[in-house]
């Protein structure tokens, strides 16, 4: 994190920073600024000066009165609060106030520089308020997060407006709780403040890198890549070296090649099947969209048929195609096959001969979307009809 202030706010931030902490015994129960604060839903700025200076007295309780000039820094919002009126006619007196989120957010924000604040009661309290929300804004995600990273942050605070001159006099020092301060002064202000949490670590340097494998560019030492690295990694195998699956094997032993047919009849992870092939075809020749109606939430349409081939009797999934029922008003056959992959350990293993009779069979002389590999044109001037074969480039 790393903020832009006002030079008079951080020195007079740091004014406190740099006196001894005071010693106090932590508290379990909530505070009454704090249950006040829930029960309504907001805290009124007065209030808040208030419940500070019960914790953070140091420099003359300054923290009362510059608060409020962190707010920004902190990208917390201020808002209006005031009494609903009895009668609709009644004057309302407005004050400024945070709601609870945000007032939580600020004391989490001050704790985080080093003050001597509280927020883990208010966070536990409106932890519960916020479980099973997928979508968070910025402050209740501080909320979410507090217990992972108290301690471990590390807060920039700039007052420069510029560049750092080199000249300037830099100050460090380390408080009782383990804080550690770097202060860069211009004269008797201060004009650049990091603090380091006890717990924090310089992280490993992240490089971007390609795995050769699957082909998915990350950056290391960062847990959301690795995660989504290790997602796309998985999948890819799937694909490259699929495995037996017990669903696909015990529909071929109830149906036979039927079993292959993914139409709207098939159940979703079919579709989906289908539609993970659908993204490799679309990867590998780096086509503009993937050409598969359907997926593992929703059936294709009725005007799309598609095929899995099993590689063997037990399931393996060596590949897939997409056949598409054209519009009427476009001359020439009523399907086309808009596409057909299959892994590389797979290829030209007969399993796409093997099928071409039945496809012709089910879907006629049938049009190939076009442009195709030098492998499928290979394929199509070996098998494919007459018109199949005329629609070709000259050799």
């Amino acid at each position: 994190m790393a903020t832009n202030i006002s030079r008079e706010t951080l020195t007079k931030l740091c004014e406190i920073l740099v006196e001894k902490r005071n010693t106090s015994a932590r508290r379990e129960g909530l505070t009454r600024f704090e249950r006040e604060a829930l029960k309504e839903g907001v805290a009124r700025n007065t209030d808040i000066g208030d419940y500070l200076i019960t914790t953070e007295t140091r420099a003359f309780s300054i923290i009362e009165h510059i608060f409020e000039d962190l707010l920004i820094p902190f990208e917390i919002a201020q808002q209006s609060v005031g009494r609903r009126p009895v009668d609709l006619d009644d004057e309302i007196t407005l004050t400024q106030a945070l709601n609870a989120v945000d007032a939580t957010a600020l004391l989490i924000g001050l704790q985080r520089v080093g003050l001597q604040v509280d927020p883990s009661r208010l966070v536990r309290e409106l932890l519960k308020t916020l479980e099973g929300r997928e979508v968070l804004t910025n402050n209740e995600l501080e909320i979410v997060l507090y217990d992972h990273y108290v301690g471990r942050r590390r807060t920039v605070l700039n007052a420069a407006q510029g560049p750092i001159h080199p000249l300037w006099p830099e100050t460090t020092h380390q408080d009782e709780a383990g804080n550690r301060f770097t202060m860069i002064w211009d004269g008797e202000a201060v004009v650049w403040l990091e603090v380091l949490g006890p717990r924090y670590r310089k992280p490993e340097p992240q490089e971007h890198t390609v795995c050769e494998y699957c082909g998915h560019s990350y950056y290391t030492n960062n847990s959301q890549e690795a995660r989504i690295h290790s997602e796309v990694h998985s999948r890819k195998k799937q694909m490259i070296d699929p495995q037996p699956d017990e669903q696909f094997a015990e529909r071929l032993s109830a149906l036979g090649r039927a079993g292959e047919l993914v139409d709207q009849g098939s159940p979703l992870w079919m579709h989906g099947a289908v539609c993970d092939r659908a993204f490799e075809f679309k990867r590998e020749f780096k086509y503009d969209f993937v050409q598969w109606d359907g997926s593992s939430t929703r059936r294709a349409g009725e005007d799309w048929q598609g095929w899995l081939f099993a590689a063997d009797d037990m399931g393996t999934i060596a590949g897939a195609c997409g056949f598409m029922r054209r519009d009427g008003a476009i001359e020439g056959p009523e399907w086309s096959l808009q596409w057909i992959w299959l892994a590389p350990k797979y290829r030209r293993a007969g399993l796409l001969e093997a099928r071409w009779p039945s496809f012709l069979q089910a879907y006629g002389d049938f049009d190939i979307e076009r442009p195709l590999s030098p492998a499928m044109q290979a394929f199509v001037r070996k098998h494919g009809t007459q018109s199949q074969q005329a629609a070709l480039p000259a050799e």
